[in-house]
């Protein structure tokens, strides 16, 4: 897929992430979790660091949602999931998620890394990153099953959402936000009789 495309729909994957809720028994706790991470990502793109929090992500777990999402929406000569701290968010959003929501990314990374050492006898965060990139493309779902297809395609969902909400995503959005808007070009211009 040429990558202007690629690009397009993940922005629009973006704009419809940022509209739909999760649904399961925790929804209501997701959601109030993903509002407070997305309010704290927007916040931190300025010059704040991430507040202290519970961390999430163990050991080389970072390394490999970093790479992960990297590879997922990489900077391309536009912004990426790097330039947008999308593996922080995460930590911050999977640390305050309730256990419905960290037990399958955890088991999700464990089968990552468990296709890695299958074929190359290393953990994903440990391969050079042609190999990540070559992993990656010979397990992206429909090609993978169980926990690591469903890993993979929330994986790629949450980079969209994180990216796009935040501060770096809404401007390449193109978003203005709330703005009073003086000229309406192509709007109707004759009076109406009321």
């Amino acid at each position: 897929m040429p990558e202007t495309n690629r690009r397009q729909l993940l922005k629009a994957l973006g704009i419809t992430t940022v509209g739909l809720a999760a649904v399961s028994s925790d929804a209501w706790a997701e959601d109030r979790v993903m509002a407070a991470a997305v309010h704290h990502h927007l916040d931190s793109q300025e010059a704040a660091p991430i507040p202290p929090h519970d961390k999430f992500f163990q050991g080389r777990e970072l390394a490999s949602v970093e790479r992960l999402t990297d590879l997922i929406l990489p900077s391309d000569g536009s912004p990426g999931a790097k330039d947008a701290n999308v593996a922080a968010f995460l930590d911050f959003y999977l640390a305050g998620s309730p256990p419905s929501a960290q037990s399958p990314f955890r088991a999700g990374l464990k089968a990552l890394d468990a296709a890695a050492s299958a074929k190359s006898g290393k953990a994903f965060s440990d391969l050079a990153p042609a190999q990540q990139q070559e992993l990656l493309e010979a397990i992206w779902p429909p090609k993978s099953s169980g926990d690591l297809r469903a890993f993979l395609m929330n994986a790629r969902r949450l980079t969209v959402f994180a990216f796009y909400t935040s501060k770096i995503g809404v401007k390449e959005l193109g978003y203005a936000g709330n703005t009073y808007a003086s000229e309406f070009p192509g709007a109707c211009t004759h009076q109406h009789e009321l």
